[in-house]
């Protein structure tokens, strides 16, 4: 009980899904669990990642730095595409019918792959082929959308031994996502306003609020591709 006190002060988010985990087995209820970590892919609602992609779409006309915190420069976790959630919510279902010992059971899944905040942003800019400024040395505090845990990557070992896992390649991913909010500004205008504010309220500066504006204004009316991807990244780290 000590160590579960101690690990429910270190991370009281994933202590209170564990509890809830604790009634289901404890309900006599047959149940599958799939334990998610962050998730990314097209139609994310919590506009993370379109943020972070908008960012770098206008950054050649408007070039705020983006921070990574000390601690997004180490700490690795996971990612799970959220196709691969919906594929494998459908084969589970299918599974449990013929597969009884599969239920009661919680899963990990995810990608192969982990990646620091730091790691990631550096995929998605060279996947669009851009040139991004970052703060390397942030404050802890400084506006930050990933990750949403402290704890580390999960073991997607018996999601894949169990259930059939197989996650999506993470290039392939990391192509379809940004792919999609390439265009969904011009398809979104709702959740494109949802991610500007979002970026007004922590990233633009009050003086460049109407500037930063008018240029998502041309960018909703004309749409914006993804750059190419015949010029390389570069990193540039303040």
């Amino acid at each position: 009980m000590e160590k579960r006190r101690m690990l429910a002060r270190r991370d009281s988010y994933g202590d209170d899904k564990l509890s809830g985990e604790e009634v289901l087995e404890a309900s006599n209820v047959p149940y599958l669990i799939l334990r998610l970590p962050d998730v990314i892919g097209p139609r994310d609602t919590t506009h993370r990642w379109w943020t972070y992609q908008l960012w770098m779409q206008l950054f050649t006309e408007f070039p705020l730095a983006i921070p990574i915190p000390r601690s997004n420069q180490i700490l690795k976790t996971s990612y799970v595409y959220s196709k691969d959630v919906a594929s494998t919510i459908l084969n589970v279902t299918d599974l449990s019918r013929t597969k009884s010992e599969i239920l009661n059971q919680s899963y990990n899944i995810g990608f192969e792959e982990g990646f620091t905040l730091k790691e990631l942003l550096y995929e998605l800019e060279s996947e669009m082929g851009q040139n991004i400024d970052y703060d390397l040395n942030a404050d802890e505090n400084a506006f930050t959308l990933f990750p949403s845990v402290s704890r580390g990557m999960v073991d997607i070992t018996k999601a894949k031994d169990m259930i059939g896992f197989v996650p999506t390649k993470w290039k392939q991913a990391l192509r379809e996502v940004v792919q999609f909010y390439s265009g969904a500004a011009l398809k979104y205008p709702s959740e494109l306003k949802d991610v500007v504010d979002n970026l007004l309220e922590h990233v633009v500066p009050d003086s460049k609020r109407d500037e930063f504006s008018k240029l998502v204004n041309r960018i909703a009316s004309n749409g914006v591709e993804s750059q190419s991807q015949e010029s390389p990244a570069h990193h540039n780290e303040l």
